[in-house]
């Protein structure tokens, strides 16, 4: 597979600005959840091909408008990131990486290599909250824990000028931590509203 036109080579790209755009100078949060509607409707519509993650257990689809990257980009990536890590708890490693081609929009998907049976309780939270807090230097910043019937998802929020990025940290069943990060510019953001709510949505474990 070739990569997708106007993904940065990380070969060419600084530490810093892949640490950035991984760890999320920018983030957005979704919309608020009543008990009577589901904050993440799925419209399959929306969605690309289903890609699995064999270490979380984890069958994933990301916007239909995205493409995933190239298996030798995701390892230049890891190997860049693993070159940055400081062995705290809230650090993530991505497992998939997608791109829009032509644009600077970007999703991942990471586990928390360093957080290994640590519960997603209140404690770990506060201290994830406080830490994204920190490595964002710029935007406004919201968070917001959803309960789902299936599981708790904590949905952050920093917007910046010309960016924003939707993450999302949740549980797996077999207890392993999983963030979603979509970095979207604002000229695609009302285009891309609905599929980011319809992919974490549509997110299943085996």
């Amino acid at each position: 597979m070739t990569m997708p036109h106007g993904l940065a080579d990380p070969s060419r790209m600084s530490a810093k600005r892949l640490v950035s755009m991984v760890l999320g100078a920018v983030l957005l949060i979704v919309g608020g959840c009543s008990e009577k509607s589901d904050p993440f409707p799925v419209d399959p519509a929306l969605l690309g091909p289903v890609q699995t993650d064999d270490a979380l257990h984890l069958r994933f689809q990301a916007p239909v408008q995205f493409q995933a990257a190239d298996p030798s980009f995701l390892a230049r990536s890891r190997q860049a990131l693993a070159a940055q890590r400081r062995g705290d708890p809230y650090e993530i490693m991505p497992s998939m990486i997608f791109a829009i081609p032509g644009s600077d929009a970007r999703c991942f998907v990471s586990s928390f290599p360093n957080a290994h049976g640590v519960a997603f309780d209140d404690q770990w939270r506060d201290g994830y909250l406080k830490a994204a807090r920190e490595r964002s230097v710029s935007g406004s910043f919201d968070s917001e824990l959803i309960a789902r019937p299936d599981r708790s998802v904590l949905a952050v929020t920093v917007a910046g000028e010309q960016m924003v990025n939707r993450r999302f940290v949740c549980a797996t069943p077999q207890g392993e931590l999983l963030q979603v990060d979509y970095l979207i510019p604002d000229s695609l953001r009302t285009t891309l509203e609905p599929a980011v709510k319809s992919s974490i949505g549509s997110m299943t474990f085996f």
